[in-house]
């Protein structure tokens, strides 16, 4: 045998054995050319080798051979046999983790994230929601100080209009005669706003839908008898988009509310058809929005908003075309009777036909007072009028309005928080699933904006039991179920009968979420035990069993709890940045700050002496409908054209047109005599004068309206003159309320810098009206010469002493000292009535509509009806009850049990406090809880 250290045999050996790569066959002829010094001796040491070996290498030579063959290829066997076994098991370790994933690592981290999620919800909702709850929430005493009007009687002199022409807007008009309508009337019509093949195929659209909505779909609706309602999702059919689009595309109809709103991309709020069939019976009047909580009264605590109207089909008097109250968009008293005596029909708006063609639409303010009338056609279609209605974005660092009361909102989940422009193009931003993640304002597109999402909605409404009082248990409940939220992780519901809307929700959710948070917590500490426990016990038996190393042992539990961590931290992070992004939000900074739907005025605190010259030290008193207001609360751009809602007053409106017909003068009439002067203001005060009207000022703190002292008066309408003189300067003045405005009632308001603020601005606005020319001291100076000159030509002096030009086609009226005798009780005027309240005896209350040549009076009740013929002798003057009046102030109903007192204070609802002849004090004694002697007259209910 050879010596086994010799390398090169060994290698022969093992090659014959198969056992390891192919033999190295001795070859070192080629070190003989590179080392030629030891050629010799390496050949010689090799050929002794060989010798030594020869019978082995000679006799084997075909055997090795024969072997290395075999090896060979036995080696490639092993090789794709180990490639195979190596492949095998890459692929089971594949679909082993794939599996760990999907039933291990994958649902533990779901479950933990679910847990923080909920966590994180509950966190939101008591850090954010819950303060917003009960800001959002007013009751009548909260209201008392929130006033930007006041509660306004009316009666049929104060319908605007009878002839229902005048609400048809013109669109080759500029959008400004259309924003007048709005104002004037509260309704607008507007020609041809849907195709008539859209009109067709939505009405084909809603038939069928009609025929197939569940019950928990349906819309409650007032006189619901043979009435159906239902919301739309705006992808859910294409002729559903394509009617928005043309709608949310008419340029006239967006410039339009645009102005109205203040808003060039106002919310949605309602995408509905309302159906009328045969033998529907006529609604009652009434408006959507409520006065006890709309921008009637509050139009800083709550929006406005607008409803379009659309009938798919020519729609007929007898198929229960819409009826209307033009006017009554500033009345707070039930209207039902007056409405129903006076009534206007929708129908009469198309000059073609006694119908309302299909395809326009009826723009409403939700005040205006209207109702939808019977279907009593029976050889006429149903009518169907698609619906979709509209307010301003919310704005939570500036804007504190919130959604009025009454109305329905009906609108589905999926669709709040949309805007205008999403509807110019639903397929766009308005499908599923985005649009579930814009209702729960979680995202939206870059370029569009929030509107009102369905959270905040929903807790505005049910924070001031707004919603169905079985809303949880109808509504609510049957979400959940679509979703299969188990019921037992569920609350119990409430009865929202007794513990009212706002407890009950919050009972509800809280609960559910507490036994949610429970439940997951269970159940992740539960499995998250048994996954470790299930870990240590593979590393024991591997230790223990398999005889693995420590290391690999303690491998079977750190692996694990790696995974664990990664996908755990991964789920922190993401929660985390989630309700950090929430909270740090402009939304959710403006809620922690306690700015978003903060107090639209604040308390009343007045420590200086020089914001007290602010406000008018003149009795409180009650306004009458022929009273000039002067406003202080509204002043702010997000109120759109509520912005100059007293404009519209109508004891405004005659001293509106007079400062407009006589500002042109009154730059020109400062150069002359102080007679001049005088007779100009005399004429614009004396167009108020005629109809008995007051000049009275709000108060900023408190809402109250203060009667005006001469001085006032003449200040005021100094001022009124000179902005409406210069367009410049009127557009300079809009400024500056609108700053002291946000320095009396923006967030910051209590600090000295608004404070101090506003009283410099208010100087500011009253110094850019003072005089800048000298009035000559004597009269002599000037004489006035008759000239015959262009309408609206003021010729300024020439310098000549004694000469002074006058317009002579404005001369007459100013210097003329004629007085006509006047009427004590002129049309327009308010007065009591004798004997004829409610067709019993007693006293009623109403505005004069005519007098006839024998002095017999016609009267509009504000009871609701008319009353001819009624002599003079039962007329007697209407004082507004004011700060100071003998009062006789009741304890029971029907003014029973009544004592006598003076009115220390008068609120804008017509309450008074009552300073009784025995010392006892009564704040805000109710209207129908007092009266003036002799007149027993209780205002009629709301």
């Amino acid at each position: 045998m050879l010596p086994s250290d010799d390398k090169d045999y060994l290698n022969i050996s093992v090659v014959i054995q198969g056992t390891l790569p192919t033999p190295r066959i001795p070859n070192n002829h080629h070190k003989k050319k590179q080392q030629s010094g030891k050629q010799r001796n390496n050949h010689k040491h090799h050929t002794n080798f060989f010798k030594a070996s020869g019978i082995l290498y000679n006799n084997n030579k075909m055997q090795v051979t024969n072997g290395s063959l075999r090896a060979a290829a036995t080696q490639t066997g092993t090789t794709r046999d180990a490639k195979q076994q190596q492949h095998h098991r890459d692929g089971s370790m594949v679909i082993w983790k794939a599996l760990r994933i999907v039933l291990l690592d994958f649902p533990l981290a779901l479950l933990f994230a679910t847990l923080l999620s909920v966590y994180a919800i509950r966190n939101i909702y008591q850090d954010l929601y819950v303060p917003l709850m009960d800001r959002a929430t007013r009751t009548d005493a909260d209201l008392d100080s929130e006033f930007t009007y006041y509660h306004r009687y009316c009666t049929e002199a104060d319908l605007t209009t009878t002839n229902i022409h005048d609400l048809v807007a013109n669109p080759k008009a500029p959008v400004a005669q259309g924003v007048q309508q709005m104002m004037e009337h509260g309704a607008v019509v507007i020609r041809d706003l849907l195709s008539q093949d859209t009109v067709q195929r939505l009405r084909a659209y809603a038939v069928y839908r009609n025929t197939h909505i569940p019950d928990e779909e349906v819309y409650p609706v007032s006189q619901g008898h043979n009435r159906m309602s239902f919301g739309y999702d705006a992808t859910e059919n294409p002729i559903v988009v394509q009617a928005l689009k043309e709608l949310s595309n008419n340029r006239y109809l967006k410039q339009l509310l645009a102005e109205i709103l203040g808003d060039p991309d106002p919310a949605s709020s309602e995408i509905t058809t309302i159906t009328a069939y045969y033998n529907a019976p006529p609604q009652a009047w009434h408006s959507d929005t409520k006065e006890d909580g709309n921008a009637l009264k509050y139009a800083r605590t709550y929006s406005h908003s607008y409803s379009l109207f659309l009938p798919l089909q020519n729609t007929t008097k007898p198929m229960g075309m819409t009826d209307l109250c033009p006017g009554t968009h500033y009345c707070g008293n039930d209207l039902s009777a007056m409405c129903e005596m006076n009534k206007m029909s929708l129908a009469d708006a198309d000059p073609s036909g006694p119908h309302f063609k299909a395809g326009d639409g009826a723009l409403l303010n939700q005040i205006v007072w209207h109702r939808g009338a019977a279907h009593k056609d029976p050889n006429s279609l149903e009518r169907i009028v698609f619906i979709v209605s509209f307010l301003a974005r919310p704005d939570v660092t500036r804007d504190p309005r919130q959604l009025s009361r009454g109305t329905y909102f009906h609108q589905k989940w999926n669709m709040w928080g949309h805007t205008w422009k999403d509807l110019m193009d639903p397929m766009r931003s308005m499908q599923k699933p985005f649009s579930y993640l814009r209702c729960l304002s979680l995202w939206k597109p870059p370029t569009h904006n929030w509107g009102y999402d369905l959270i905040t909605s929903g807790f505005m409404r049910f924070s001031n039991e707004q919603l169905d009082d079985a809303a949880i248990s109808t509504r609510l409940w049957p979400r959940l179920d679509q979703i299969h939220f188990p019921e037992w992780l569920r609350s119990d519901v409430p009865d929202e009968y007794e513990l009212g809307q706002k407890h009950s929700w919050k009972f509800f959710l809280e609960g559910t979420m507490d036994r949610t948070m429970v439940f997951l917590r269970e159940v992740f500490l539960k499995s998250h035990a048994l996954y470790i426990g299930v870990c240590v016990l593979v590393a024991v038996v591997r230790y223990l069993i398999i005889r693995r190393s420590p290391g690999e042992a303690l491998e079977a539990v750190m692996a694990p709890i790696w995974r664990l961590s990664t996908t755990h931290f991964t789920a922190v992070i993401c929660v985390f940045f989630t309700w950090s992004h929430i909270r740090n939000s402009r939304w959710g900074r403006a809620v922690l700050k306690g700015q978003a739907l903060m107090r639209p005025f604040p308390k009343v605190t007045m420590s200086k002496s020089e914001e007290l010259t602010l406000v008018s030290d003149g009795p409180t008193t009650f306004p009458a409908n022929n009273d000039v207001l002067f406003g202080t609360r509204y002043d702010a751009k997000f109120l759109g054209m509520y912005e100059d809602y007293l404009h519209w007053h109508k004891g405004n409106k005659p001293y509106n047109r007079a400062i407009q017909a006589n500002a042109p003068f009154y730059e020109s009439y400062q150069r002359l005599p102080a007679e001049f002067d005088a007779r100009l203001l005399e004429n614009t005060i004396g167009s108020v004068e005629k109809t008995k009207g007051r000049f009275l000022q709000q108060d900023y703190r408190t809402g109250s309206w203060h009667v005006l002292s001469a001085e006032e008066i003449e200040a005021h309408v100094r001022r009124d003159l000179a902005y409406a003189a210069v367009p410049v300067k009127a557009a300079l003045r809009t400024t500056l309320r609108r700053m002291i405005a946000l320095g009396r009632f923006a967030f910051g308001r209590e600090t000295i810098l608004m404070r101090k603020g506003v009283v410099y601005l208010h100087l500011l606005e009253k110094r850019l009206t003072e005089k800048s020319v000298t009035v000559p001291a004597k009269e002599e100076s000037f004489k006035v010469e008759m000239v015959v000159g262009r309408p609206n030509l003021v010729l300024l002096p020439t310098g000549k002493p004694k000469e002074t030009y006058v317009p002579a086609h404005r001369r007459g009226p100013y210097l003329s000292d004629e007085r006509e005798e006047e009427e004590p009780f002129p049309v327009g005027s308010t007065v009591y009535v004798e004997g004829y309240a409610r067709g019993q005896e007693g006293w009623d209350r109403g505005e004069v509509m005519s007098i006839s040549k024998n002095g017999d009076f016609t009267l509009a009740l504000e009871s609701g009806f008319n009353r001819r013929g009624i002599p003079r002798t039962k007329i007697h003057k209407y004082n507004p009850t004011t700060e100071g009046d003998i009062v006789e102030g009741c304890f029971e109903e029907g003014l029973e049990d009544c004592y006598t007192g003076v009115v220390t204070s008068v609120a804008p609802d017509g309450s008074v406090s009552i300073e009784f002849e025995d010392g006892d004090f009564i704040p805000r004694h109710p209207n129908f809880l007092y009266y003036t002697p002799p007149f027993e007259y209780v205002p009629p209910e709301r």
